[in-house]
């Protein structure tokens, strides 16, 4: 007898959650799009009258449903039905489904792949929402989307649909993402951020007067790496029998994993100035805490530290729980190399707390995909940990290859932009220990900051007369200053390929946050 093996896949999750600076509305969202894919669907296939089997569940999480029916009659009703249901709960985003008839003909691994390929298909096919559709101006907009306003938001702002919807998740949202952070099931309200504002140093009830450093914060998104090759190995060497278990639980396990490598950061860089009562409020806010991925938005000075400890905990977690896993499952018999663990990648924006947020959020984005490019090259099967940031100056921003153009290549073609940063030793990079250390050293009061600071100006116009000045920096601090070594000034220039390179840029730009 056939079964049918449903797919679906939310679209637009990271415009539909990162269209405003409103932070309620941004964690809300990410609240919303997860109960869809998790107990709203789950109700939504008992409300249809289905019996739902916790065995048919193969995934739901970041997005994506796969569902095993064992009717044609049922499938059907869910194919026709709940697109509608997302769309009139989250209005602005929209699914794409697909569904894999498995005959005796099919294995259960063929079908998986099928199932990928139609929802890849579906995904490319041009979709309408409810927030594209044009209105009569009869009524008023919501000013900060251009949508139809549906009500007031505090008996002052007209808000529209997909505000409205965001809004009453948001009380929810935070509770489960902040247990996630913390692994703490309470924080009081007072100590959670709701604004952007919130982040910087100033209303963070410091001790000390803080000075425009504080003043930054910056957007994060985390990433594992080689999960699709994970995936792939488990469909082409485990036994059929095998296939959907294994699938479901590397899900939980690597959902685990993250939110206990998240929950380390955290107490290793954020807890300890809460208890110590330096600050009042935790200075993040998670966004996004899941499967493989992280997004959270955090005071500037501590992103980098948070990160570095997450990419570390990510790899030691992955490589504990996997092994656990694989020991129950009976697995290390196929040879599937899940005992190794798994790496991440991460991008990280600096910007202010007035900047378009959803800028900030699309900038880490595509940082964390060129550090995973890179770190690719140095080991496609096994592809290393890495972080790479940018700040952001301007008021304008572009994709990252317009920026490297126009900001990050001095005129002889000099390259600013130095990273990525890995967490172990790579040739030619630098690892993010040896970044923290020179940004705690430049910032001594007697390191030759502003020194290098006019060598980064100068240099963008003429490299010789900075070759003078770095030689003059050298004479000041003399042949026996730490300072050189330190902060390498006896090599400020790398070569990678044909372009050189300066560590000096990103130096400079994060001992300023």
């Amino acid at each position: 007898m056939s079964k049918y093996l449903y797919g679906a896949s939310i679209q637009g999750i990271q415009s539909f959650i990162f269209q405003t600076n409103k932070l309620k509305e941004i964690v809300g969202g990410s609240e919303l799009v997860e109960e869809i894919c998790t107990t709203d669907f789950t109700d939504f296939i008992l409300e249809s009258g289905i019996q739902f089997e916790y065995d048919s569940v193969i995934l739901q999480a970041a997005g994506n449903i796969k569902y095993l029916f064992s009717r044609k009659e049922d499938c059907q009703k869910i194919v026709e039905k709940f697109p509608r249901r997302v769309m009139e709960k989250a209005p602005g985003i929209t699914v794409s489904q697909a569904v894999i008839e498995l005959k005796d003909n099919i294995s259960f691994k063929d079908a998986l792949q099928g199932l990928e390929d139609k929802l890849r298909i579906q995904r490319n096919k041009a979709k309408y929402t409810s927030s594209q559709i044009s209105h009569f101006m009869y009524g008023e907009t919501a000013r900060r989307t251009g949508g139809i306003g549906v009500k007031y938001n505090n008996k002052t702002e007209v808000i529209d649909a997909t505000q409205d919807a965001k809004l009453v998740f948001n009380k929810r949202a935070s509770k489960r993402l902040y247990e996630s952070l913390t692994g703490v099931d309470y924080i009081k309200d007072n100590q959670k951020i709701f604004d952007m504002e919130d982040l910087t140093g100033n209303n963070q009830g410091e001790l000390e007067t803080l000075s425009s450093k504080s003043n930054w914060i910056a957007v994060i998104h985390a990433d594992g790496n080689n999960l699709g090759k994970k995936l792939i190995s488990m469909y082409e060497n485990l036994p059929e029998d095998l296939v959907r278990t294994t699938v479901r639980e590397f899900s939980k396990t690597l959902d685990k994993a993250t939110k206990l490598a998240v929950q380390e950061a955290y107490k290793e860089i954020i807890a300890p100035q809460i208890e110590s009562g330096k600050l009042k409020k935790i200075p993040i806010r998670p966004i996004v805490i899941g499967g493989d991925d992280v997004t959270a938005v955090l005071r500037g000075d501590l992103a980098v530290p948070f990160t570095n400890t997450f990419l570390k905990a990510f790899e030691r977690l992955t490589k504990e729980l996997f092994s656990k896993f694989e020991d129950e499952l009976k697995l290390k018999k196929f040879n599937l190399g899940f005992s190794e663990g798994l790496t991440a990648c991460a991008g990280i924006a600096f910007i202010k707390p007035k900047y378009p947020f959803h800028y900030g959020a699309d900038l880490a984005e595509e940082l964390c995909a060129k550090a995973k490019k890179v770190s690719k090259t140095i080991d496609s099967d096994f592809s290393p940990s890495s972080l790479l940031f940018h700040k952001v100056q301007s008021s304008f921003i572009d994709d990252m290859n317009e920026i490297e153009k126009q900001e990050l290549t001095t005129k002889e073609g000099l390259k600013f932009d130095y990273g990525p940063y890995f967490l172990k030793e790579q040739t030619g990079f630098d690892t993010v220990d040896t970044l923290l250390s020179r940004v705690g050293k430049i910032n001594r009061p007697s390191a030759p900051k502003s020194k290098i600071r006019e060598w980064l100006g100068i240099i963008r116009d003429d490299e010789t007369q900075a070759s003078y000045l770095m030689a003059r920096i050298k004479e000041i601090l003399g042949p026996n200053s730490t300072y050189l070594t330190e902060l390498n000034l006896n090599h400020p220039k790398v070569k990678r390929g044909n372009f050189e390179y300066t560590h000096l840029y990103d130096l400079i730009s994060l001992s300023n946050i």
